[in-house]
């Protein structure tokens, strides 16, 4: 009898494979798993997040809409305090440029008498007479053509003293120069023969200087120099100066029998230009 040795079958190989198998398994199994609640975690993270972002947004509006509901009666005290706070002894304003006089007060009918009885009347505020109304009707004295020319008193040369509301009822102009200023001096001789043309013809004619910028000694030479037979006023102070507010050297004013300026003229002018202004002015052709 031939004894063979017996081949053993792959057992123990097959087995290997199997556990092989079966952890390969077991760590997809745990891959996932982890990828599973890593995607988990990161939604609950986000879905946190959000909430706190909603619930700080929620927050803000809540305390805007809270300071707003606290804001609004305040304003509201303020909208009406101007009307209640008056005190009643105030004395009314009264704008003199809105002011406008065009018919004189109406008596009410009754129905119109019942219609303002129900209407509230404000005891600060008081109605101004009809006198006090025609007094302000006119424009403020401002330096402006339509205007009524700022009074003002100056002092002559000889030491006297013109005040320009006591020439209301003449034509006024008023010449605003100093010595250094060449067209300024090319102007005055004009000026002088211009006063002297128009004489009885209701027409004044005054040249102010500006002595706070000239010197008093050279005034006096010049206004001998030329002649000059019109009134020379001088501005100390820088009166006229600041009140007509002059930007230029020489400056005419042109000013009515009723006090209003009707054409200021800036610069120097030739004489027939100066004669036919003062025609327009002496005529009422402005």
């Amino acid at each position: 009898m031939n004894f063979e040795p017996q081949k053993r079958s792959p057992v123990l190989p097959k087995r290997k494979n199997r556990h092989l198998k079966f952890n390969v398994y077991i760590l997809v199994l745990i891959g996932s798993f982890a990828w599973i609640l890593g995607g988990c975690s990161n939604s609950i993270g986000n879905s946190a997040v959000s909430a706190v972002e909603e619930k700080k947004s929620e927050v803000a509006i809540q305390s805007v809409e809270a300071n707003a509901l606290q804001s609004e009666p305040v304003q509201m005290k303020k909208q009406a305090e101007p009307e209640s706070a008056a005190p009643q002894s105030a004395a009314p304003t009264v704008q003199t440029q809105s002011v406008e006089v065009t018919q004189p007060p109406q008596t009410p009918t009754s129905d119109t008498a019942a219609l303002q009885a129900s209407i509230p009347v404000t005891p600060t505020l008081e109605a101004a007479p009809v006198e006090a109304q025609a007094a302000v009707a006119l424009p403020a004295a401002e330096p402006k053509v339509g205007f009524m020319a700022p009074d003002i008193t100056l002092t002559a040369l000889d030491g006297s003293a013109i005040k320009l509301s006591d020439l209301r009822g003449k034509n006024v102009l008023i010449n605003y120069w100093v010595t250094w200023c060449i067209p300024c001096m090319d102007e005055l001789p004009a000026l002088s023969r211009l006063s002297q043309d128009y004489q009885g013809q209701n027409l004044v004619i005054l040249t102010v200087n500006g002595i706070n910028q000239d010197e008093l000694s050279k005034v006096q030479q010049l206004v001998t120099d030329l002649g000059l037979s019109n009134p020379v006023l001088l501005d100390e102070g820088e009166a006229f100066w600041n009140t007509y507010l002059v930007q230029f050297l020489p400056t005419s004013f042109f000013i009515d029998s009723q006090g209003i300026i009707r054409h200021i003229m800036l610069g120097s002018a030739p004489e027939d230009q100066i004669r036919a202004k003062v025609d327009r002015l002496i005529n009422n052709q402005f």
